[in-house]
């Protein structure tokens, strides 16, 4: 009896075991179901290829980390909920914008002429002058170089680059008016500024530069202007008028200053006016034609001038081109010598090439000799070669 009951509780007993067993068994498939079912494991999310608009919106934003806890608003909070998608795309019926239309691109300007003493170039300077000669001046040592060298310019300009020497002495020489020298000119006394009412004598100076420029460069010019004042004298005049004038249209690039200019003004109106009173004197003494008589010059100075003052100092460009180096081989009026009626047609020929025009008549009247049938001759030639 004692031993059925021993079995009996030992049976319930394996029986409440096996319950336990169950109800472990039955927790833990409640677990995974409870992991895999209601609340699945993550998975990596996929990604999503995004316009650049929404990219760009995104890397604005919280990220997905920081918003998982962040509910979104109720839709009543917003007003005609669309897609975001959809907010971000442009009408349809719009069409994209053209791309902006680039400015014009514009010739650069041309560059600003020198202004400043560092940037003015120098080619002339003075020696052995008195401290008197400048003291002399109204204008100062340095303004008196700046137009020396504007001179060396101009003239280098007048001849097509040509020069006779890369720097321009000016030497003081007590006796001598003005007078070249190989590399340059001599000033003496009787140019000092205290005579000539406190104004350098540019014209001179510019004269005798004038004399090397045209001498100094050209075996051609020699053989037409030697000897004789004729064309020496009146080309060396010519030189000096067309240097003025290429430095008041210049005078920012040369560095000159307004009083300087004056001073200039002043002394080329008095050379101005002494070349028109030589000219008339030339009229009224019955218009003696005289090769040797620098009278003969001067009266062609004075058309010269005009002719520059009427027409433009530039046609004299062309017509120094007449007298350059190396035109021998184009004319044969010059091997038995060169007399003053084919100097003179020569000369006026040159002038009706460069301005476009015939002197003739108004140099005939004047008693200049020319030969009409060497001027039909020669006038082609030149014409040829200055264009």
């Amino acid at each position: 009896m004692d031993q059925w009951i021993t079995y009996d509780l030992m049976k319930k007993g394996f029986a409440f075991l096996e319950l336990l067993v169950a109800i472990s068994l039955l927790v833990l498939v409640g677990s995974a179901v409870y992991v895999f079912v209601v609340v699945p494991p993550k998975v990596p999310e996929l990604i999503v290829k995004k316009e650049p608009f929404v990219q760009q919106q995104l890397q604005s934003e919280t990220s997905l980390e920081e918003k998982k806890d962040i509910m979104p608003p109720p839709l009543a909070e917003i007003e005609n909920p669309v897609p975001p998608t959809l907010q971000a795309e442009p009408p349809r019926d719009v069409k994209p914008a053209l791309p902006p239309i680039p400015p014009p691109i514009l010739p650069e300007p041309p560059p600003t002429p020198p202004s400043s003493p560092s940037q003015i170039k120098i080619y002339s300077e003075f020696y052995n002058f008195p401290e008197r000669f400048f003291n002399e001046s109204i204008v100062s040592r340095e303004q008196m170089i700046k137009v020396a060298s504007a001179q060396y310019v101009s003239l280098k300009k007048m001849h097509d680059g040509s020069a006779p020497y890369i720097f321009a002495r000016i030497e003081y020489d007590s006796p001598v008016y003005g007078s070249t020298i190989p590399n340059g000119i001599r000033l003496g006394d009787s140019a000092f500024p205290g005579l000539n009412g406190g104004n350098p004598r540019w014209e001179v100076m510019a004269h005798e530069q004038g004399h090397n420029f045209f001498g100094g460069t050209s075996g051609w010019y020699n053989t037409l202007a030697v000897p004789g004042p004729f064309l020496q004298e009146s080309l060396a005049v010519l030189s000096a008028f067309y240097t003025y004038h290429n430095i008041l249209e210049n005078q920012q690039a040369f560095g000159i200053d307004g009083k300087t200019i004056e001073s200039l003004n002043y002394d080329f109106a008095n050379g101005r006016n002494f070349q028109k009173q030589q000219y008339e004197l030339y009229i009224s003494q019955g218009k003696k034609f005289d090769e040797q008589n620098v009278l003969t010059s001067q009266t062609l100075d004075y058309k010269m001038i005009l002719y520059g003052e009427t027409y433009g100092w530039h046609n004299y460009l062309k017509f120094a081109k007449a007298f350059e180096n190396g035109l021998a081989q184009f004319f044969s009026f010059q091997n038995n010598g060169v007399s003053d009626v084919e100097r003179s047609t020569y000369v006026i020929a040159a002038l009706g090439v460069a301005f476009d025009k015939d002197f003739r008549i108004e140099f005939s009247e004047l008693n200049f000799p020319i030969d009409d049938a060497y001027y039909a001759e020669i006038f082609p030639k030149i014409k040829d070669i200055v264009e």
